[in-house]
C-alpha cells in the first residue's frame, strides 16, 4: 500500500510539475497556472526534436484563435532559433524505457 501511495505521490508531483512548465508555455502571452488532472495525457515536445518545428507548424496552421496561434508561432521560432544554434543536439525522438 505505501509503494502504491508513493507513486501516487511521484505522479501528482510530475503532473504539477509540468503543468507549471507547460502552461506558460502553451500559452506563450498568457502565463496561467492550471494544474493538469493525473488522468489527463500530456506530450511534450522539445527543441532537440528534430520533428518538433513541423509538428509545431501544422497544429498552428489549425488553431482558430489568432492570439493562441501567434503564440504556438513565436514558439516555433524559438525552437528553429535552437535548432539553428545547436544543429548537433538535434536528434531523432526516442522514449525512455
Amino acid at each position: 500500500m505505501q509503494a502504491r501511495s508513493m507513486r501516487h505521490g511521484v505522479l501528482l508531483l510530475s503532473t504539477v510539475l509540468i503543468a507549471l512548465v507547460v502552461a506558460p508555455v502553451a500559452s506563450a502571452n498568457k502565463p496561467i497556472r492550471e494544474i493538469i488532472p493525473a488522468d489527463e495525457p500530456v506530450f511534450v515536445f522539445r527543441a532537440r526534436d528534430r520533428h518538433a518545428c513541423q509538428v509545431l507548424y501544422d497544429y498552428a496552421v489549425t488553431v482558430k484563435n489568432p492570439e493562441h496561434r501567434e503564440a504556438i508561432f513565436a514558439r516555433l521560432a524559438d525552437f528553429q532559433q535552437f535548432a539553428d544554434a545547436h544543429p548537433k543536439r538535434m536528434k531523432e525522438p526516442d522514449t525512455p524505457a
